[in-house]
């Protein structure tokens, strides 16, 4: 690119690059965040028996556990797996990921199929 477009260019086309890449790992974060918080809410309830399982407020709020610790404690646990360098935990976890996955898959088969034979159980 910079044979093209000199210096200047290629300096603008690598910040928009960069630009465009963090957009979806602003996008994967918020969501993975949005999943997480109802989750926690029910195991502190289940757990502790206290608290509120309902989502009241998703603001900016530090006084008591809300979405903006689930967003820190996302940061935090995500950091420290890129900054990790031996990956050897990555590819025994993949391994299971896929094993698990066929599992929930033959799951929901054998559910459907239940259904379908005995359609009023």
């Amino acid at each position: 690119m910079e044979k093209h477009f000199g210096k200047r260019g290629w300096k603008f086309g690598m910040f928009v690059f960069i630009g465009f890449f963090f957009v979806p790992v602003i996008v994967f974060m918020q969501l993975l965040s949005q999943m997480l918080f109802p989750v926690l809410l029910a195991f502190r309830f289940f757990i502790t028996g206290s608290g509120s399982t309902s989502i009241s407020s998703l603001e900016l709020n530090f006084s008591e556990f809300s979405y903006s610790y689930t967003v820190l404690m996302n940061f935090v646990l995500l950091m420290a797996l890129g900054t990790m360098k031996d990956l050897s935990l990555f590819v025994k976890l993949n391994t299971y990921g896929a094993v698990f996955t066929v599992v929930v898959i033959m799951f929901i088969i054998s559910v459907g199929t239940h259904a379908i034979i005995y359609p009023s159980e």
